[in-house]
């Protein structure tokens, strides 16, 4: 591989970041708006659920197929600024929503638009980062995850009151448009090997044919989506446990929150990139090892939490936080290494995916039932015993992650084979 050009990278890196942060402070700012969107447009909780849920998911988990079939095809750099430009204008043009069928349709196309982002990003991270540095690239780009989500909670909070929803809206538009403009300027295209014109010959059936081959990658896949299940229901419900059971106020569980999830995720993606990065020098199988031990400690954090009071307590909370931070650089750095330049976009794309609908979707849902049902059933707090009971997912994941240690090395060989050979799928 070439000499890394750290100036650009750094440069690709920050735009990137930048984008991924605010598709996040976007959807959970959203969170914020949902009554005075309700009271103005006259909808009702149903349809901002419905939109805002399992259709966002179902439209962003397409468009993230559809431009990872693309960006091998056109330019990486102009497909990263047509989705966040794409993004930011249709966030605008939510504020002018009249009602239920204009603010449905500015919505899901922001979820078309988000949806093109990660795949092309990954790409780009692949095409310029060296493998020494990737896991380590892949988590800064991660921990746009958790910036956002600090800067949604904590900035839509101010701006409601003073803007309203249409003009919040409007500003939080406004930087995908700028940052738009910055990656169809500042991104390049690389020199394009005979790897990148042989790919866009093969189909896009026989690059999900290859990774279904790929033992080690598909095993990450299922470990990664069942602890996804657990810790999404516990990060979407926990404000409502603290609010319900702990007797905080709407504001107090939004600023802990918003607090522990900032600081709490950013340094759990990072660490686990630097850390995976410094590790599968010496043994590759520690793409599954950091998940399986960031796995236990979250659970261990999560049963002190539950059994602990005040500031102990939140630093469990903190500590929750962190090691489900630290599950998704080393696995996504691992699909980028087990598949050969034209399955990268498509690998991340297809877990990613898993993730939102069957991880964050099932997980959120799923702890909804439990606390249901215990609730009926008279337990004294539905939600604790919810959270708890999903954690009977770590079991399967456990195995998947001990398996697929079995099959890492052989097939991150078999892949950088075919790279060098410029084989296609079959």
């Amino acid at each position: 591989m070439e000499k890394i050009d750290k100036g650009r990278v750094i440069i690709y890196l920050t735009i990137m970041l930048c984008i991924f942060s605010f598709e996040w402070v976007d959807r959970f700012s959203i969170s914020i708006l949902i009554d005075p969107i309700e009271k103005n447009l006259g909808i009702a909780d149903r349809h901002v659920g419905l939109i805002n849920g399992a259709l966002f998911a179902l439209v962003y988990s397409l468009s993230g197929f559809l431009f990872s079939y693309l960006v091998n095809r056109a330019g990486s750099g102009r497909l990263l600024a047509v989705a966040s430009l794409g993004s930011g204008l249709f966030t605008i043009l939510g504020g002018w929503a009249c009602g239920l069928w204009s603010f449905a349709f500015t919505r899901l196309a922001v979820a078309f638009f988000e949806g093109g982002c990660s795949p092309v990003c990954y790409y780009i991270i692949s095409r310029h980062f060296p493998d020494q540095y990737r896991a380590r690239a892949i988590s800064v780009y991660n921990s746009g995850i958790s910036l956002g989500i600090w800067i949604g909670l904590s900035v839509g909070c101010m701006l409601v009151p003073w803007l309203g929803w249409r003009y919040t809206l409007f500003a939080l538009g406004v930087p995908g448009v700028v940052l738009a403009v910055g990656a169809w300027c500042m991104v390049r295209e690389g020199a394009v090997g005979a790897q990148d014109s042989h790919a866009a010959g093969a189909s896009f059936f026989s690059d999900l044919r290859f990774l279904l081959v790929r033992k080690s990658y598909w095993l990450t896949c299922m470990a990664y989506t069942l602890l996804v299940m657990a810790s999404a229901g516990f990060e979407s419900w926990c404000p409502a446990y603290l609010i319900r059971s702990r007797g905080l106020t709407v504001e107090q569980a939004g600023n802990i929150s918003g607090l522990v999830e900032g600081i709490g995720g950013i340094a759990g993606t990072i660490a686990a990139g630097v850390l995976c990065d410094y590790l599968v020098k010496r043994n590759k199988r520690a793409y599954a090892l950091i998940p399986l031990v960031a796995c236990v400690l979250v659970n261990l954090s999560m049963v002190a939490f539950f059994e602990t009071t005040g500031s102990l307590s939140y630093f469990f909370y903190a500590c929750i936080i962190f090691g489900i931070g630290a599950y998704l650089s080393p696995v996504l750095s691992l699909s980028q290494e087990v598949l050969p330049p034209a399955q990268k976009a498509l690998g991340a794309t297809v877990m990613l995916v898993s993730m939102s609908v069957i991880g964050v979707g099932g997980g959120n849902y799923l702890v909804g039932i439990l606390s249901d049902n215990y609730k009926a059933a008279g337990a004294a707090d539905p939600l604790r015993s919810a959270f708890l009971s999903m954690l009977i997912t770590v079991l399967p994941a456990g195995v998947c992650l001990l398996l697929a240690c079995r099959y890492i090395v052989s097939d991150i060989d078999d892949a950088r084979q075919m790279e060098s050979l410029h084989l296609l799928p079959v």
